[in-house]
């Protein structure tokens, strides 16, 4: 698909990874619920590094179960699960093509 993927098994892995390599980071699919610390917690930090980065959020629930809490920081996305490659895809060509978010929060 054209991206060079960097992955993490757990939640704390996800945020060591982004840390080490936010300035080569465009875009972060990120699941809600991973081992160690949660996909809300890992978001929280990862926007702290890098305020403008493209989130991509993944889950079993229902989009609105998911997404809660997140609606007014910047989610580019939501994809759920099962997925194939080809949701990940389209849906990941749609979130490159927006601007990314705003870092003051306002959108």
């Amino acid at each position: 698909m054209g991206f060079d993927v960097l992955r993490a098994s757990n939640g704390q892995q996800a945020v060591s990874v982004f840390c080490a390599k936010h300035d080569e980071i465009v875009c972060v699919l990120l699941d809600l619920t991973m081992p160690g610390i949660s996909g809300k917690r890992v978001f929280a930090e990862i926007r702290r590094t890098k305020p403008d980065i493209r989130v991509l959020l993944s889950s079993e629930l229902e989009v609105g179960k998911a997404t809660e809490g997140f609606s007014s920081k910047g989610l580019a996305g939501f994809i759920p699960k099962p997925y194939t490659s080809s949701d990940i895809r389209e849906v990941a060509g749609e979130v490159m093509a927006i601007p990314p978010p705003d870092p003051s929060g306002g959108g």
